[in-house]
């Protein structure tokens, strides 16, 4: 199975760290979110893919994945979109990763990835938080947003094991909510709390977050 990761957002709000690099070259205290990622697909079996933005491609020579350009990058989901001919010859899920994302325990995405139906069209991880930008409600019905706005108790961090199908309902519009056509239209989506801690790597504020996270686990192992 294919794990695809997201790198070719522009990170504006970066840029006085990583001096104009890709988010996931950021160090965290010896490795790099990337680092990271490579390891996670490494402990559940992937194969990773890494879709990158013309300006990074150099960043990325040396790193043993293959590795996508997206010549004009617009935002995550079209990033996604620019991998369909790949994966819908393989026509089996794959995983689709953000690049600024870091999570702290694998184990709880080894379950998501291996309960994965194959017929299925998502299975996706939630987190007791608003922190992300895709929102989810379980009741009183499941309702489903992009959005950075409004009270919402769960949202969802940038993974999911997917289907290809997945870029049927993204044609019109990649950078559309896909997830609520798709429920709409019988599609079967899982969804599993991650308790662990995750990191966005959006600000300098979270990645000093994530640094004293890993230096005090660093420091209690």
């Amino acid at each position: 199975m294919k794990m695809v990761i997201l790198t070719a957002g522009l990170g504006t709000r970066m840029h006085a760290v990583t001096g104009g690099r890709s988010k996931s070259l950021v160090d965290l205290g010896g490795e790099t979110v990337l680092d990271r990622l490579l390891v996670l697909a490494s402990d559940l079996g992937l194969e990773p893919i890494i879709v990158t933005r013309p300006d990074y491609v150099a960043d990325f020579r040396d790193v043993p994945a293959e590795v996508l350009v997206e010549e004009r990058p617009v935002g995550m989901l079209t990033t996604l979109y620019q991998t369909r001919d790949i994966l819908e010859a393989l026509q089996e899920p794959f995983v689709w990763v953000g690049g600024d994302v870091v999570f702290t325990e694998h184990e709880p995405l080894r379950e998501l990835v291996e309960a994965h139906d194959p017929e299925g069209f998502a299975s996706y991880p939630f987190c007791r938080t608003d922190r992300f930008k895709a929102k989810v409600r379980f009741e009183p019905e499941l309702e489903f947003a992009l959005t950075r706005k409004g009270e919402w108790s769960f949202s969802l961090p940038v993974f999911g094991i997917q289907s290809p199908r997945v870029f049927s309902y993204m044609e019109q519009d990649p950078e559309a909510d896909f997830v609520t056509p798709a429920l709409a239209a019988g599609e079967i989506i899982t969804f599993r709390e991650y308790l662990p801690k995750v990191f966005e790597i959006d600000t300098p504020l979270d990645l000093a977050e994530a640094r004293d996270y890993f230096s005090r686990c660093s420091s209690i192992s």
